[in-house]
């Protein structure tokens, strides 16, 4: 037997035994298998409405104090996990460019309630809600 023999036939009895092979193991008896699939798709871009979002809300206008840190993938109706009593300034972290998060002043986030929407290139500085009265007590984020 030669050795392109040999090969397919150790490849096709451990393909035998499922519970035996892990992706590691074959990847690692086959490099091949393992080598990623060209693809047309830039690298750097999320499968739709799966775009990475994140950001802080403070209770101040400044952003000095302890920061509520909010992140995730993808879409979501109105959220509330904001600090108690609300917040009045925001600093957005990272926001792919198919994200917006609405900022609402209330927890149901109506429209007329909304505050303001956070985009990609509000990155990286304090802002805050305008208005004595105004705090954000939920918000929603829409990834394309």
């Amino acid at each position: 037997m030669n050795l392109q023999a040999g090969l397919y036939v150790t490849v096709l009895a451990l393909l035998a035994l499922p519970g035996l092979v892990s992706g590691y193991f074959i990847a690692s008896a086959i490099p091949v298998i393992s080598s990623p699939i060209p693809s047309a798709a830039s690298p750097l871009a999320s499968p739709a409405g799966k775009g990475h979002w994140e950001f802080d809300l403070y209770k101040d206008t400044k952003c000095t104090r302890t920061a509520r840190t909010l992140k995730g993938d993808g879409s979501y109706d109105c959220r509330t996990d904001v600090p108690s009593g609300g917040a009045k300034g925001y600093n957005v972290k990272t926001l792919d460019f198919d994200c917006t998060v609405t900022l609402y002043q209330d927890s149901v986030c109506s429209q007329k309630k909304k505050i303001t929407t956070l985009l990609a290139n509000n990155q990286n500085m304090c802002s805050y809600v305008g208005g004595f009265t105004k705090k954000v007590k939920g918000y929603k984020v829409r990834c394309s």
